[in-house]
């Protein structure tokens, strides 16, 4: 059955259940989360992000570019509302483990341009993993 909690609140759900497996940074978010800072679910979204921060599991591409959540500069959906008003949201994240990020690994965060934005309003988010210890 389809759940009748808001995107956000299912988000908080999966936090909940996972907090241990979160903490031991043994575990990664990623996908669409349909929550950003720039629609009506600020709110969830944020005490979300709080909870994902005490856990130690972060987004990438705000670690990653030194932005707060607010402050991105790439959005990941584009959304045509009534009379055909253009939304552009940030929601599609990679939350990685504290280790990882700060692990002396460099990263690379990539959005699709071009003809692949035809594919869907959302667009994928990559984030390459490279052991600079291997350079």
């Amino acid at each position: 059955r389809v759940s009748d909690l808001s995107y956000a609140k299912q988000i908080t759900r999966l936090i909940k259940t996972y907090s241990e497996e979160i903490k031991s940074e043994n575990l990664s978010i990623i996908g669409d989360f349909n929550t950003s800072i720039q629609g009506p679910s600020k709110g969830p979204h944020q005490e979300n992000l709080q909870m994902l921060d005490s856990l130690n599991l972060f987004s990438a591409y705000h670690t990653l570019n030194g932005l707060n959540h607010g402050e991105e500069k790439a959005m990941t959906l584009k959304w045509i509302g009534q009379e055909k008003k253009e939304y552009l949201y940030h929601c599609d994240f990679i939350f990685l483990p504290k280790k990882i990020l700060d692990g002396g690994k460099s990263f690379i965060y990539k959005l699709w341009s071009g003809e692949h934005t035809k594919l869907s309003d959302h667009q994928p988010v990559v984030v390459d993993i490279q052991d600079k210890s291997l350079q």
